[in-house]
């Protein structure tokens, strides 16, 4: 998996975790940046930044960092729900990636594409449902078959903003949710 999944946990290869904050632009040299903070004492810095080609490179054959599975999470969840949006330009998009992972059954629920906004979310979507065991795969299949649409991806942790804020990981582009229907 070389796409970076903004808001989870990785592990360097010299096995230290951080959790990845965003991906940025440089104003001066238009390159993509990792932004990412470091989960354990650090005396040098708590947030660091790394060109994106470097942050998914490998180092003698293993990645530099890791996606961790989320059975090795600070905070350990079960069950997870992902938002994969559209729009009326992108809708075959979705279509195909809708197929691809009916197909795949690699998911525990899948909705049908909805065409109005729910709850905090900005766009059109589908949703599908996972459990922790499939998670790696089915975040690898949503990266392979995206084809650049912008999927929200959160656990079902009880607390619908903390799934929608604290615990919110993105594929893609970062969607800014209507967080005020949560009171």
């Amino acid at each position: 998996m070389n796409e970076v999944l903004i808001g989870a946990y990785y592990n360097h290869y010299k096995n230290k975790p951080y959790k990845v904050i965003d991906i940025s632009k440089g104003s001066e040299d238009m390159i993509d940046y990792v932004a990412y903070q470091a989960l354990y004492e650090n005396e040098t810095a708590k947030t660091w930044i790394r060109p994106y080609k470097m942050f998914v490179e490998e180092i003698n054959g293993k990645p530099r960092f890791q996606l961790l599975n989320p059975k090795n999470w600070p905070i350990p969840f079960e069950k997870f729900h992902s938002h994969i949006y559209f729009n009326e330009k992108t809708q075959a998009k979705a279509e195909l990636l809708h197929e691809k992972i009916e197909q795949s059954g690699v998911y525990g629920g899948l909705s049908p594409l909805r065409f109005e906004l729910r709850g905090p979310h900005p766009h059109w979507m589908f949703t599908v449902n996972f459990d922790v065991e499939i998670f790696m795969a089915m975040i690898e299949l949503m990266q392979k078959h995206r084809d650049g649409l912008s999927i929200l991806v959160h656990p079902l942790s009880g607390n619908e903003l903390l799934d929608h804020t604290d615990y919110a990981m993105f594929l893609g582009q970062k969607e800014k949710l209507n967080l005020a229907i949560f009171g």
